[in-house]
């Protein structure tokens, strides 16, 4: 989904409050680092190149062929797919290296990574394929990367029923395009959907893992890195999942480096690699409700931690944290998806810890799988019960409609007003805690 350029100032303007809120209250630094880097991202935006405009008149016939570069989704016997073409011939057109829109009609299981030969109508802004032959795969990374999908995939689906099998296609994978609607509106209901796709969730697991197991491995950075590389290539090019991988790898460079590192620094280098790397991130949801969940938490989580005389408490801690997740991203919620919950509240506290559980399970598991199948597959049997549990918490809590605020039409003017008071509230609540901490009871 795209971002609206008028949903873009505000937002901005939200993320500038969440610096003026922070411990040292660096104004000038912030805002500094904030206009240089929105700049930065804008600037490479304008300079990538959009997608291509193919002037091909409506029913004209094309012929293409390339590699399937996203996850087909099936719906109503057609698949859905982006096609990266090293062939185009439509109309007067010849064009190569083009990403096409597809729907295609076929009887042919297809799978990202398939190198195929399409045929058909380009009709609405949409190549419309009437014939696929697909001429199976190259022995190259993207013939690397089909294999070793295919191996944990199969494994997942036939060791497990099929939406466990979905569920942890999604969870390792990325792909959610297997899981059914039932299980999505279940996870959207109790304020977890976020678990189903890759995020800072699942790569602290797999650096946590690496990190227990090589802390003595001298090279054990340069390893973790390899590995973040080859999980973001073996998932795709998403951004949460990448955003996450800069920070950690960021992270991790300082302490091996023994050098003290800014979390705010790290926050700001993310953003910007992301935006070098893909500059069309500049105008995607994603990216930047990623950032703005990290932002809460690097800055409004501590401020309302400092206000509760039973911080300590994992309990209140994870109420807290939720809690500041969202209030940053009510007005999006609202305005793109129609729909805030605050069940996240109750079902982060039941779920989360059991999610993190089964991630150490999954990967572990997964990583047996590609080394011997017949000995990881019957391993999985350790999932069931966890992915049962959280199927069934997030059911119930889901059910608690009280917690779940819908809105038919969250008008844009709301949001703007929604941040200047978040911003006001944010910098009396600094204000209170620097006064409190100069007049706090002495002795």
């Amino acid at each position: 989904m795209e971002l609206k350029i008028h949903v873009l100032v505000p937002l901005l303007g939200f993320i500038f409050c969440l610096f003026l809120a922070a411990y040292r209250f660096r104004a000038a630094f912030y805002i500094l680092n904030l206009v240089v880097f929105v700049l930065l991202g804008w600037i490479s935006f304008q300079l990538h190149p959009g997608p291509a405009e193919f002037n091909i008149g409506d029913k004209a016939g094309f012929e293409a062929g390339g590699r399937i570069a996203s996850h087909p989704e099936k719906k109503y016997g057609f698949y859905y797919f982006n096609l990266d073409a090293d062939r185009l011939i439509a109309g007067s057109q010849r064009l190569k290296g083009q990403e096409l829109p597809v729907k295609a009609s076929s009887d042919v299981e297809l799978a990202r990574d398939d190198f195929i030969q399409v045929s058909g109508q380009y009709t609405q802004g949409q190549f419309l394929a009437q014939k696929v032959a697909v001429k199976g795969d190259c022995f190259d990374l993207y013939g690397i990367r089909k294999r070793t999908y295919s191996c944990l995939s199969s494994t997942y689906y036939t060791y497990l029923d099929y939406k466990y099998g979905a569920m942890c296609e999604a969870f390792i994978l990325g792909n959610r395009s297997h899981i059914g609607d039932n299980i999505k509106q279940i996870f959207s209901d109790s304020g977890i959907y976020h678990i189903l796709a890759i995020s800072g969730l699942h790569i602290s697991v797999l650096l946590y893992i690496f990190l227990f197991l090589f802390r003595r491995t001298r090279w054990m950075l340069i390893l973790v890195m390899l590995i973040l590389a080859f999980f973001n290539f073996l998932v795709g090019l998403k951004a949460t999942l990448l955003r996450a991988s800069v920070m950690m790898v960021s992270a991790a460079m300082s302490q091996s480096w023994g050098r003290p590192y800014s979390k705010t620094g790290v926050f700001f280098t993310a953003y910007s690699v992301l935006l070098l790397v893909v500059p069309s991130f500049f105008t995607d949801l994603g990216f930047w409700l990623s950032f703005i969940c990290i932002a809460a938490i690097l800055f409004i989580f501590p401020l309302l931690l400092q206000l509760c005389p039973l911080s300590r408490n994992y309990l209140i801690k994870a109420v807290i944290l939720s809690f500041s997740i969202v209030v940053a991203t009510f007005p999006l919620n609202a305005y793109f998806f129609g729909l805030v919950t605050w069940t996240s509240l109750i079902s982060n506290i039941l779920i989360l810890p059991i999610f993190y559980l089964l991630m150490i399970v999954l990967l572990l598991v997964s990583f047996i799988i590609l080394i011997w199948p017949p000995l990881g597959g019957p391993l999985l049997i350790m999932a069931k019960p966890l992915l049962y549990y959280m199927e069934k918490v997030a059911y119930y809590v889901g059910r608690i409609s009280v917690l779940k605020w819908e809105f038919a039409d969250f008008p844009r003017f709301w949001i703007t007003i929604y941040y200047v008071l978040l911003f006001f509230l944010l910098l009396l609540l600094y204000k209170y805690l620097i006064e409190k901490d100069k007049h706090g009871p002495k002795g």
